[in-house]
């Protein structure tokens, strides 16, 4: 055995931080956050539309993500 093989930089791996078990504010997927305010996905779109929901976190290039947090109670009419 070389010490070349026990050298090797490829095996030699940080440890990764640890995940929280549960995040404070979970992100939803539009399906879960429109279901959640109880209208229709293109209802959920419009209302980004027009600034009354903000615009979603994207977390990758075509996954838009909600915040829970932005789940408000709605005002009784």
């Amino acid at each position: 055995m070389t010490s070349e093989a026990t050298s090797n930089p490829a095996r030699s791996r940080r440890a990764l931080p640890p995940i929280p078990a549960v995040l404070d504010d979970p992100l939803l997927t539009p399906a879960e956050f429109a279901a959640a305010r109880r209208q229709a996905i293109s209802t959920l779109w419009l209302h980004v539309q027009k600034g009354i929901v903000p615009k979603p976190v994207y977390v990758g290039p075509r996954s838009p993500r909600f915040r829970q947090s932005w789940l408000l109670p709605q005002a009784a009419a």
